[in-house]
């Protein structure tokens, strides 16, 4: 990447995370990085930054304001594991409490897929389920279901049935 659009991206890093550390917020539940404003054209102005950075952003209105005599406020809204993930990447927070915040946000996720024919080839092995948990972080239930649902019955294993669950599947 040249030097002068590594500089250019670095600026709009900056320039987000001040504004997002005077005026966003970060949410867990769901996980979403929020920046309101009653400037609409400022919320714009971040989202073309942000899509600038490889983030996808949207605005979308604020509740009227109680007080009639108050702006219309706007949010805009940055979602999904990927987005956040660019977001702690190139941009963060100045806030470590922001900054934790976003951790848990991103923690929050549910863990990648896990690789099918992966699992059906330790347990074929004779890989226990609970050894296989183990290997991928997950309980050994949500094995046991990834196999049911794979159509790999309980200790079948045998090499005709390996055939058969590739060929059903055009593996």
């Amino acid at each position: 990447m040249p030097a002068k659009s590594r500089s250019q991206q670095e600026l709009l890093a900056y320039w987000l995370r001040g504004f997002a550390d005077g005026e966003g917020s970060v949410s867990v539940a769901p996980a979403t990085v929020r920046i309101a404003n009653t400037e609409l054209v400022l919320l714009e102005t971040a989202q073309g930054y942000l899509a600038a950075l490889g983030i996808t952003a949207r605005i979308g209105q604020r509740r009227p304001p109680a007080n009639p005599r108050w702006s219309q406020a706007w949010e805009l809204h940055v979602c999904g594991r990927e987005n956040l993930r660019r977001w702690q990447q190139l941009i963060g927070f100045t806030s470590p409490a922001k900054q934790e915040k976003l951790a848990r946000a991103l923690a929050s996720y549910k863990r990648p897929r896990l690789p099918q024919q992966e699992i059906i080839d330790a347990y074929c092995k004779g890989d226990s389920t609970l050894q296989i948990a183990k290997r991928y972080g997950v309980t050994h239930g949500a094995i046991e279901y990834r196999l049911k649902k794979y159509g790999v019955r309980a200790r079948d294993y045998s090499q005709a049935a390996i055939l058969q669950w590739r060929k059903q599947k055009g593996a």
